[in-house]
């Protein structure tokens, strides 16, 4: 018997000094990894209104950045804020360190190989459209440290941004669509500031009048914003809107009311006709944009930029109201490397995940997202005209990281909060934890949210059942480009750490039980 708790023992002290050796390692590893290198991933994107937003696809195909390590001097410079000393030519001769990295078509690139220092980010290659040079982006002076085990740098490309957008016909005078979304006048087309980018139609005092809108910009014509009509309201003399039924025809819509026709509008060439023939002083337009590039359509991150502030309406909520929808990309990452590994696409598309109304006030509070056509039929996401909140997940449309690049969309929700819920992990994976985020203005559409998947193991396995393992990260900041890390409760460092408090526990409680018993022999053999 006292060879056996002799045993235990010691076999509870080697598994305490193994789990503090444990911990002590992980700790000096992670912290050296931390210090020692800084992922930096770089970002293309355009500015509206001051808010930063992505710049996806073409036309940056062909841009490489250029990455120099300043010198000890210059970065010294960077460091007492003295920018305007530098010269950018010097900085170059002088660089101890150089790298090369094109972006993807996502405008976005990643370096893992950085050490902490400063650094001159350039660009170079841009390319040329139809014989229209494209300028470079700014170059951007960074220092790297310790504090950021990862950082995020946003590229301005300057290559011009502003839409023309010129109003022929019967308005008496045209306007640039500036960033502020500014309007004309306020008996023909204006730019309203309540939820989605509307145009409002005003109708003159001849109904029967054809009034023709030509919405052109003065883009190439090879890269033009074009505008898609996705609602219609009728407003009468008192101010009563009532959303009119549009037809499924793209080219050629008819509104009905009380089964009479009362719009008929189409795009020719950019030009947008309207006819009014019914009891309705003015009507509305929603619209939304998407980027054309060669004549073929393209989405890109800001492909919402007529509508950056007004709202986001790819799947609409036909209510009547006018509160604006946005929604989040997702990207299913392997480990905790924000870089998608081509070879590992097509498991990660295994992992599929739902939404969830979480905001407490909502009357769908903790029911989950379904994806539907004009029929009420579930469809796709990217198939979609609208949503409907279902109580059981088995209902709930599932959304599927893509083979391409990971990602998976949803649009068309209102401000609110909302969980991400995985369904099925991929093959050997873990599965993760529920993970919130929040919709809070419309720009949250261009925010991207990371999934980070780690393998299966014993260990981790033997951790996740302790704490529910969490392995994503958001990015719902108000600063874009601040990715802050949701913790990982259920971490190798964590286990270890349990096994030897536990260990120290049990050993202790020992100890002190022999201590006991020792003092009881001693006053038993001095009674006696």
């Amino acid at each position: 018997m006292i060879k056996t708790a002799r045993s235990i023992k010691i076999l509870i002290a080697v598994l305490t000094i193994f789990g503090m050796m444990l911990t002590f390692t992980q700790y000096h590893f992670i912290n050296a990894a931390k210090h020692e290198t800084v992922e930096l991933t770089i970002h293309k994107y355009m500015e509206v209104d001051d808010e930063k937003h992505g710049f996806s696809g073409a036309p940056d195909n062909g841009v490489t950045f250029h990455v120099y390590r300043l010198s000890k001097a210059d970065e010294q410079k960077y460091i007492d804020k003295s920018v305007d000393d530098i010269n950018l030519d010097d900085v170059r001769d002088n660089a101890t360190g150089y790298y090369t990295t094109d972006p993807t078509a996502e405008g976005r690139t990643d370096l893992s190989v950085l050490t902490n220092n400063a650094y001159l980010i350039t660009e170079t290659d841009a390319p040329t459209k139809q014989g229209r040079q494209l300028n470079e982006a700014t170059p951007k002076l960074v220092y790297l440290n310790d504090k950021h085990a990862r950082k995020d740098i946003y590229m301005k490309n300057n290559n011009g941004h502003g839409i023309d957008v010129t109003v022929e016909g019967t308005v008496p005078q045209a306007s640039r669509l500036d960033d502020n979304h500014s309007g004309i006048s306020s008996n023909g087309i204006e730019f309203g500031e309540d939820a989605p980018w509307l145009v409002t139609a005003q109708i003159f005092e001849d109904l029967d009048t054809l009034k023709e809108y030509s919405i052109v910009d003065t883009m190439d014509a090879d890269l033009r914003y074009t505008p898609e009509v996705e609602e219609v309201w009728g407003i009468d003399t008192s101010g009563n809107k009532e959303l009119l039924v549009l037809g499924d025809e793209y080219k050629r819509h008819v509104a009905t009311v009380d089964g009479k026709t009362v719009i008929t509008f189409s795009f020719d060439k950019h030009q947008l006709k309207v006819m009014h023939a019914a009891n309705f002083e003015r009507f509305e337009l929603v619209l939304h944009s998407r980027l054309r590039v060669n004549a073929q359509p393209m989405k890109i991150w800001n492909y919402a930029e007529l509508v950056a502030k007004k709202g986001d309406n790819l799947i609409h909520d036909y209510d009547g109201s006018s509160t604006w929808t946005s929604g989040r990309t997702f990207y299913s990452f392997v480990g905790k490397n924000a870089a998608y590994d081509a070879k590992l696409a097509r498991l990660m598309s295994q992992g599929h995940f739902v939404i969830q109304d979480w905001t407490p006030t909502s009357a769908n509070y903790g029911h989950y997202l379904r994806f539907i056509n004009e029929d009420g039929r579930e469809v796709a996401a990217d198939q979609a005209t609208s949503y409907e909140w279902v109580v059981d997940i088995s209902d709930a449309s599932e959304l599927k990281p893509s083979e391409a690049d990971g990602s998976f969309e949803v649009r068309g929700l209102r401000r609110g909060t909302y969980r991400l819920k995985q369904t099925d992990a991929p093959d050997d994976y873990l599965k993760l934890k529920p993970s919130e985020f929040t919709i809070a203005r419309v720009s949250d559409a261009h925010q991207p949210f990371f999934i980070h998947n780690y393998q299966d193991s014993f260990v981790r396995r033997y951790v996740s059942l302790l704490f529910e393992s969490t392995n994503m990260k958001s990015s719902n900041d108000e600063q874009l480009g601040k990715h802050p890390e949701m913790p990982l409760a259920g971490s190798i460092a964590g286990g270890t750490i349990l096994v030897a408090l536990t260990g120290l526990t049990i050993t202790t409680f020992i100890t002190y039980r022999k201590y006991k018993l020792k003092l009881k022999k001693v006053a038993v053999s001095e009674t006696e």
